[in-house]
């Protein structure tokens, strides 16, 4: 078995990444199909099991906050109400804080 290593780029012409070889198209990817090429993901509160820790909103305020009824929900600027976009380095923040949940309720979509 041969084993080549090459240098990969990729670049996005409308909504599928090209993934290139040496210049070469090497496949066409859905970015909707394989969310690792995604650079979003949406985070969500399950209510149900929410213990009012505040340990969420605490942490991140812009992407966490608390109901009428004292229940954590994601959010974006009061959109996307417990069904949050979250990009970029934030995604990192909010998987500690998914992590450090006693509630075990915050989970990605």
């Amino acid at each position: 078995m041969e084993t080549v290593v090459a240098a990969m780029e990729m670049e996005t012409k409308g909504k599928v990444p090209i993934i290139t070889v040496q210049g070469k198209p090497l496949k066409q990817i859905d970015p909707y199909k394989y969310k690792e090429f995604n650079m979003s993901k949406v985070v969500t509160v399950n209510k149900d099991d929410c213990t009012s820790c505040g340990l969420c909103t605490d942490t991140l305020p812009k992407v966490f906050r608390l109901d009428a009824d004292d229940l954590a929900e994601s959010h974006n600027d009061d959109a996307n109400v417990n069904k949050a976009v979250v990009d970029g380095a934030d995604i990192d923040k909010v998987q500690e804080t998914i992590d450090d949940c006693p509630g075990e309720c915050i989970h990605w979509v």
